[in-house]
């Protein structure tokens, strides 16, 4: 049976107990009992509660009222049930939680009729969630050996849970709180963490100065204590080697060129290496038997300085004094003798392209000067001969110059070219080695027609005859046949050295022509042109 609510609002069990109390004897309040469970586990609680009670409303259902509440959850209220359970849906951190469950009693009938009622209780428990063990503590260092008073830099990482790009509110927790720099069982210094901004993970870092500490082989870890939502955790032990405050240097010197010319320039390098781990700094100082010829920075451990212009000729011990700095020891380099001359030695040399000529034709003449000391560029001329005659002067660019030069009036035959070089102020004269040059005798072409006379409308043979420089036959090439610039055809030179061209002279007014058989060149058999002339009658 459905009744309607006396009083808007009040909830029916109350409404019931109220009638119930009105039309019935009370046997008095029971008391109830409510219990709650509660497990754990890291970043999550669940939990159960149920009430009940014993007497004479034993039979009386329905009408119990409990509430659970669950840390981060959102627990239902059971209304007519003794019994709930609800687990929560949101992060729970790590720590210790009381687990409420709350049963409101009610007035009820028995099933005799009797009014009874149950009075409330409160269940409490209480549930540990337990530290989460981090993923790593990393440490890393940008040396692992260092100079005692160089600064040691430290990088600790706790690797945590934790997700920037988790918006939810209920997300894993940063790995924060401090790391502690240990040496050995020492703890050198602790310092606070810093949530990474890109993952999960906290850092910090030790710079440690490393000023008064002995020379030797040290072993460091970094200690994250925990959180309350992370467990302890240490790294792996790193190995760092202090080594002396200062630490002994070499330093080389080199000089290039060596011999050189006064008034060049000639370069000292110097190069001061470390034993240590650190780059040398400061300065060097360059002497040249004793007297200075300047001081200048290191870059990088690096040096150089150009000779003075003004050194004399002669013979100089260089040596290269290092100042040392903070970690580095001075040294001083062997001496490097250096000698500065006058003049260089030179060589000369000429090359003619190609070295067999076809008398009339040009070549390349190109004459080289090389200096026995590099820093001297030659300056001058050079004159070439051929058999003790000059041919030609060149002068000299850099220490090279060239020409095309003709050979025509040379009559065939071999010549020894030489070129003397006349020297300059810095640079010797020298002469080149003697280099045979040939020139050989052009080609030819005999040109004749048969007949001739040829009868106006006949046909005339044309053959030209091609020979090499030195009167041989050729046979191979190609000749063509024209008559003031009118092509009248061509041929194939045979393997006899001929080459033939029969003709109309249908076209030919009667007269006298001069007709040409041009060679076109076979190899290294020139080109060569011949004449015949031709009567046409």
């Amino acid at each position: 049976m459905s009744r309607k609510p006396i009083i808007p609002g009040m909830k029916p069990a109350v409404i019931l107990a109220l009638y119930l109390a009105a039309a019935a004897p009370l046997h008095g309040q029971l008391s109830s009992t409510t219990t709650v469970n509660a497990t754990a586990s890291w970043g999550n609680i669940g939990a159960t509660a149920s009430t009940g009670w014993s007497g004479y409303c034993v039979d009386v259902n329905n009408e119990e009222n409990l509430a659970l509440q669950v840390p981060e959850a959102s627990c239902p209220y059971s209304e007519g049930n003794s019994s709930i359970s609800c687990d929560n849906v949101g992060f729970v951190y790590s720590g210790t939680y009381t687990i409420e469950a709350d049963f409101t009693g009610f007035y009820g009938q028995d099933g005799s009729g009797n009014t009874c009622s149950v009075e409330n209780s409160t269940g409490l428990t209480t549930v540990t969630v337990p530290q989460l063990p981090v993923i790593s503590v990393v440490l890393s260092s940008n040396a692992t050996t260092v100079q005692a008073g160089q600064t040691l830099k430290l990088l600790a990482t706790v690797n945590g849970y934790g997700d920037p790009n988790y918006e939810d509110y209920y997300q894993p927790p940063y790995p924060d709180g401090t790391a502690i720099l240990y040496y050995g069982a020492t703890a050198l210094v602790s310092q606070s963490l810093t949530d990474d901004p890109n993952g999960g993970d906290a850092f910090t870092t030790f710079l440690e100065n490393t000023k008064g500490i002995s020379p030797g082989k040290y072993t460091v870890y970094v200690n994250y204590p925990g959180n309350t939502n992370y467990e302890p955790a240490s790294s792996d032990t790193l190995s760092v080697t202090v080594e002396a405050a200062q630490m002994a240097t070499s330093t080389g010197l080199t000089v290039t060129p060596n011999p050189t010319v006064k008034g060049q320039p000639t370069t000292l390098a110097v190069t001061v290496t470390p034993t240590g781990t650190t780059t040398p700094t400061g300065s060097v100082t360059i002497l040249a038997g004793g007297a200075s010829l300047g001081t200048i920075a290191l870059t990088n451990g690096k040096a150089s300085l150009t000779v003075p212009a003004d050194l004399a000729v002669g013979t100089y011990q260089i040596q290269a004094l290092y100042s040392g700095d903070t970690y580095n020891i001075a040294s001083t380099s062997p001496a490097v003798e250096l000698t500065v001359v006058a003049q260089t030695s030179t060589t000369t040399a000429v090359a003619v392209s190609p070295s067999t000529i076809v008398a009339g034709a040009t070549a390349q003449l190109t004459a080289t000067v090389t200096p026995a000391i590099s820093n001297v560029v030659p300056t001058g001329t050079v004159t070439v001969t051929a058999n003790g005659t000059p041919i030609t002067t060149l002068t000299l660019n850099k220490g090279t110059a060239s020409e095309t030069v003709s050979t025509a009036g040379l009559p065939s035959g071999t010549y020894s070219v030489v070129g003397k070089y006349s020297g300059s102020t810095l640079a010797t004269a020298s002469t080149s080695p003697t280099e045979t040059v040939t020139i050989a005798p052009a080609s030819s072409v005999s040109l004749a027609a048969s007949p001739n006379p040829v009868a106006q409308g006949s046909i005339t043979t044309l053959t030209a005859t091609v020979k090499n420089g030195s009167g041989g036959a050729v046979s191979s090439g190609t000749v063509a046949f024209s008559y003031s610039g009118n092509a009248l055809g061509s041929a194939n030179v045979t393997s006899s050295g001929t080459a033939t061209l029969p003709i109309e002279t249908t076209s030919f007014a009667k007269g006298t022509y001069t007709l040409n058989a041009t060679f076109s060149g076979s190899g290294s058999v020139p080109a060569a042109t011949g004449t015949v002339s031709l009567t046409v009658n």
